[in-house]
């Protein structure tokens, strides 16, 4: 009988132990659930009003375009939407907002003529000289030029489809104009090195012309490449150095007034093509607004295009 008592006693010890045991665990795991979700929600919470911020903050810039449209015909570098600006407090987050004209940088479609066969001389000798100056082989222009052109005729430094066919992981040149720039590093020779030296300077949504308002040092001289080799050599780095002390108290109205930096300059403008190549308006735009809240970042990437006082988003990308 003592036996008997002292195994039921064990055995109802043991099933104690044991619903002790689930309903501990059952309540280690509701209250973990409910650190988890309390985490998700507050993240999810941070998310959605940073999407708000960055949108709102995408709205401001949209607004300064608009309003820097209606000022005057030309866009430099001390306008309303170009200044640096520093962050935008909203509450418990912040908005950082940054736009870059288009224009400032060569857009690597304007190499082929349309029709897409003929290269564009002048815009590649320009593009040459980027590529120098930014110590790029400049022979890497012959396969962006195949990969735009619309046969299959490779380039003494070119690339098609027999190249393109035979890598590890096939596929067919493009044969027509770049959609995205990142698109480049699907070119023969375009490494991810190459890339990131070069993207600053280049574009894929733009006019095709030169704001020499905007334009940094390394764009500025090489805008004379493909001229007359007399003319090629007024752009040097003094007369770029010129350009950008004058434009900074002087800003360029229309092209024509490079003519006013100096003697030589006016010559450039007077007796050869680069009026073909330069502007002193943008009409494309890459806005860049980060929104952060606590520990969370949204970010919306959007290019806008701007038609007098109308601006439209082209496309967006978020992150």
């Amino acid at each position: 009988m003592r036996k008997s008592r002292k195994r039921e006693r064990g055995i109802a010890l043991i099933i104690t132990l044991l619903i002790l045991g689930l309903v501990t665990t059952v309540l280690l795991s509701s209250s973990s659930r409910t650190s988890l979700d309390l985490t998700l929600s507050t993240l999810y919470g941070n998310r959605v009003r940073g999407k708000y911020i960055a949108e709102g903050a995408l709205k401001a810039a949209l607004i300064a375009l608009r309003e820097d449209a209606g000022m005057n015909s030309y866009d430099t570098l001390d306008e309303i939407w170009s200044r640096p600006s520093p962050p935008i407090q909203f509450g418990e987050g912040e908005a950082l907002i940054t736009v870059v004209d288009e224009e400032r940088k060569f857009n690597i479609n304007s190499l082929i003529l349309p029709g897409g066969l003929a290269p564009n001389e002048r815009m590649v000798a320009i593009f040459q000289g980027l590529l120098t100056e930014l110590g790029i082989d400049p022979l890497l222009t012959d396969a962006v030029l195949d990969w735009l052109d619309s046969d299959d005729t490779p380039r003494p430094a070119g690339a098609e489809s027999e190249y393109y066919s035979s890598l590890p992981h096939p596929y067919s040149p493009k044969n027509d104009l770049f959609d995205t720039l990142s698109e480049l590093l699907l070119v023969r020779g375009f490494t991810r090195e190459v890339y990131e030296k070069l993207a600053p300077f280049i574009t894929v949504h733009s006019s095709g012309k030169i704001n020499i308002n905007t334009a940094p040092p390394e764009i500025l001289r090489v805008l004379a490449l493909g001229e007359e080799p007399e003319f090629q050599g007024l752009l040097d780095e003094r007369s770029v150095e010129d350009v950008i002390n004058y434009r900074s108290e002087n800003p360029f109205e229309k092209p024509e007034d490079l003519g006013n930096v100096s003697s030589s300059l006016e010559e450039l403008y007077r007796k050869t093509r680069i009026r073909e190549v330069i502007t002193t308006s943008s009409t494309t735009f890459t806005v860049d607004a980060i929104a952060r809240v606590g520990k969370g970042r949204y970010r919306i990437v959007s290019l806008l295009t701007r038609s007098g006082e109308s601006v439209e988003e082209i496309s967006r990308i978020v992150y």
